[in-house]
């Protein structure tokens, strides 16, 4: 699909895709072809008498060797595309990297390894772009094939509660959160530390969606340091806390002053890392940070104030 008409599947769409083009691993043959050659090259040694017979064994030997060169090329080069997609998506450059990880999955489906980057790749690319639909189908096609063990599922599991967010499912993200608390999987020292961050920036997400502001402020504390790990994404949290305090309401006017305070500096981490557009486009919610003119000069410096 050429660039300019490439737009994000819907969810059927994606769901499509995944089931014609599953991870199925190199081919028998593929797999076979040297073992084979190799094979007759030793028979032809050991039971062919006539030297001249045994000639055939060079070239079934170079036979070999230039299978083997293509198939190491054919795996580089594969690897080489599946790096440059998530590269895209590490850049933000979510539509190229989707266009191109949705060509590419037919190809990556000889090698499961890749396959499953190619579409964590689409997933999160989907995410970002807002086809919230459809980055749920692909977060749980890839857990339901992956160990609940494995390292990654707990992140991709908490990736879609997220989304799951965005998309107003409440109730789903309530069940998944809930599942997630009782398992203990965040208790002292229990998961990795991106996966802790991604977790408090999940229930922050919940409170805000659920317009629980009073929750939201008062699990404030260390909350700067809970997400460091999340890198630039962490302004996403930053900007829930001050859209909290933001819309704390209370009749004490010095109160009032703190909040509004406290608001303006977590706005201020918030546009330290992302551009408001950014935050705008992502969360809806912000809406009401964005429109007021009061909080304009709390946009860091180098994200000049959105026009609105």
């Amino acid at each position: 699909m050429a660039e300019q008409n490439f737009s994000p599947p819907n969810a059927e769409q994606l769901r499509e895709h995944l089931r014609l083009n599953p991870p199925t691993g190199p081919s028998p043959l593929a797999a076979w072809t040297p073992m084979l050659l190799m094979s007759v090259a030793m028979l032809i040694v050991i039971l062919a008498p006539d030297g001249a017979i045994q000639l055939l064994v060079l070239p079934l030997m170079i036979s070999v060797f230039v299978y083997l060169g293509i198939r190491v090329r054919m795996v580089r080069g594969l690897s080489a595309k599946v790096n440059a997609v998530q590269e895209l998506a590490m850049m933000r450059y979510w539509p190229q990297s989707l266009r191109i990880g949705w060509q590419l999955l037919p190809e990556a489906k000889v090698s499961p390894e890749m396959h499953g980057r190619i579409v964590v790749a689409i997933a999160h690319s989907l995410d970002q772009v807002g086809a919230y639909d459809a980055a749920i189908i692909a977060y749980s096609y890839l857990i339901e094939r992956m160990s609940p063990d494995h390292p990654g599922s707990l992140q991709l599991r908490l990736q879609r509660t997220l989304t799951q967010l965005a998309n107003d499912q409440l109730a789903d993200a309530d069940d998944a959160l809930r599942r997630m608390r009782s398992q203990s999987e965040f208790g002292e020292g229990g998961g990795p530390t991106t996966a802790r961050a991604a977790f408090r920036l999940a229930n922050l997400f919940q409170q805000v969606r659920t317009h629980h502001w009073d929750d939201a402020v008062e699990t404030s504390d260390g909350m700067l340091d809970d997400l460091r790990p999340l890198g630039i994404d962490a302004g996403y949290g930053h900007a829930l806390l001050a859209l909290s305090f933001h819309q704390m309401k209370t009749d004490d006017e010095a109160a009032t002053e703190k909040l509004r305070r406290q608001a303006k500096l977590w706005w201020s981490r918030a546009t330290m890392l992302l551009p408001v557009s950014t935050l705008g486009d992502r969360l809806i919610e912000l809406k009401p940070m964005i429109e007021d003119p009061s909080m304009a000069d709390a946009v860091s410096p180098s994200q000049p104030p959105q026009e609105v």
